[in-house]
């Protein structure tokens, strides 16, 4: 190479070298530019003239020597990765190597680069651990939920004994035997939602033609079976994933009922907990579905989209499932409080059609009026 061609080489903010064969057929270096000088810290005399055998001993000169003939040899590009010194530390180095072709399409030059990759194998091992330790949580808490079955089915043979020979005295009891009968018929259905919700974030996505007014009545009948919390839904229906809007709905308003009331209110307070479901349809193909409540509402909204160690603090592995669910569905997940303190709005998004609704909103408050004071 002439000294204008090196010169050039030398403005290039990037490692860059070139080989050319001697009179024996061995590559060696003919320029070294100075960021590549810089970065492997050695004189340019060090390096010029010489061999990858020379210039790094060992098993790594080897390594770039044999890549180097069979270029050379072959005149094709090729790229590899090996690991080189750099001062006091080694790094993973990406090298692309480029032909300069005769016109007889022999190579006379290598061209080389190269690339530290370093970063790229540390992120991609920390993402591969943090999708290990995803996967035994979910791993975990299907474990639980196949040793919960058990207990659940206990329930229902225990308000079958509690019916048996019962008199009813009109006081509400009998409504409370079939309220507990009811949670654990419900408590089953949504074990079986927790077995198959590590399946959830990885499964086709399966679109179907349902009631979004049934599914959140079922919903609130599981998470709110003696009706402390009044419910305002949609008359409506739509296209979408059943099993995702089910799921995420499910942690959404069990996240609203255990954490949604003040720390100075219970449910049988004058002022109940509120739900207000909606859904709407801004885009075509696409379901902005949002829940609202008069509960405390959230300290910091925008902890839901940080890291998974502050999700699990806030609200459980549900919303942790949730972002991830929505993840593989190509959904958002929103979290903001209501003005002066009225409460919280969640947002999320799916794939997915209203096929009917109604300009109307169903107020719904289920379960037996109960004389929980004794009166």
């Amino acid at each position: 190479m002439d000294p204008q061609d090196i010169a050039l080489l030398d403005l290039i903010e990037h490692p860059i070298f070139a080989l050319e064969a001697d009179e024996e057929g061995t590559p060696r270096y003919v320029a070294f530019n100075a960021c590549a000088l810089s970065i492997l810290g050695r004189p340019l005399d060090a390096i010029i003239g010489k061999s990858a055998r020379d210039v790094y001993p060992g098993h790594l000169g080897e390594t770039a020597m044999r890549h180097h003939k069979k270029m050379l040899l072959t005149g094709t590009a090729k790229s590899y990765e090996i690991l080189l010194p750099f001062g006091s530390e080694q790094r993973l180095v990406r090298t692309s190597l480029r032909p300069v072709l005769d016109k007889h399409g022999r190579a006379i030059r290598l061209i080389g680069t190269s690339t530290d990759v370093t970063s790229e194998v540390v992120t991609k091992t920390v993402q591969d651990s943090v999708a290990n330790i995803q996967q035994e949580m979910e791993e975990f808490v299907s474990l639980a939920a196949h040793d919960l079955r058990t207990p659940m089915r206990h329930i229902n043979v225990i308000a079958d004994m509690l019916r048996d020979g019962f008199q009813d005295l009109g006081d509400g009891k009998l409504e409370l035997i079939d309220m507990l009968e009811s949670v654990g018929t419900k408590s089953m259905s949504l074990i079986g939602d927790i077995l198959r919700h590590a399946d959830a974030t990885t499964a086709k996505e399966q679109k179907a033609e349902f009631s979004l007014t049934e599914v959140i009545k079922d919903i609130m009948g599981l998470l709110d079976p003696i009706g402390k919390c009044v419910v305002h839904m949609p008359d409506c229906k739509i296209r979408a994933d059943r099993q995702a809007v089910q799921i995420i709905l499910r942690n959404l308003v069990d996240n609203a009922v255990k954490h949604g009331a003040s720390d100075d209110h219970s449910w049988i307070d004058s002022v109940p907990l509120t739900l207000r479901f909606s859904v709407a349809s801004p885009h075509r193909g696409t379901l902005e579905f949002s829940l609202e409540d008069n509960g405390k509402g959230f300290e910091d909204p925008d902890v839901m989209f940080r890291d998974s160690r502050a999700l699990k603090s806030e609200g459980g592995f549900g919303l942790l499932g949730i972002r991830r669910l929505l993840h593989a569905r190509n959904g958002t997940l929103t979290a903001e409080n209501l003005p002066d303190g009225t409460g919280a709005k969640i947002g999320f998004s799916l794939p997915g059609t209203i096929l009917s609704l109604q300009n109307k909103d169903l107020p719904h408050r289920q379960g037996p009026k109960l004389n929980v004071r004794g009166e």
